[in-house]
């Protein structure tokens, strides 16, 4: 994929994005927030010549492309809980869910419910 592809894809899959809160979710996540701040400062010193995106590396790209395809794929509810601060699960915290019901669900073949007299 060509930078301008991936600019380009970048651009459609969250700027052209009708569902806001996706649009809102993904410029909230740190690591956009961090490249989006050098590309913001790299523009400035270049007196805003062209777009933010037209500073970025092709390693930035790439990191933002990632990320918008993450964000693109979210439902309202979960970009809504992300734009305003709730975010998703940890990886840690999805493996205790899942351990958890593992557990539960062992407890329950071992050790059947005694039947009521």
């Amino acid at each position: 994929m060509s930078e301008e592809s991936i600019k380009e894809e970048i651009v459609r899959l969250i700027d052209e994005n009708p569902n806001q809160w996706i649009k809102a979710a993904f410029y909230s996540d740190e690591k956009v927030k961090q490249i989006m701040a050098s590309l913001y400062e790299r523009w400035e010193k270049s007196d805003s010549r062209m777009l933010p995106i037209d500073y970025a590396t092709l390693d930035e790209l790439k990191q933002l492309y990632t990320l918008a395809r993450r964000y693109s794929r979210l439902d309202t509810g979960t970009a809504m809980r992300i734009a305003l601060g709730s975010g998703l699960p940890t990886p840690m915290q999805r493996g205790k869910s899942i351990i958890d019901k593992i557990v539960k669900a062992l407890k329950k073949m071992l050790f059947p419910a005694k039947p009521s007299l």
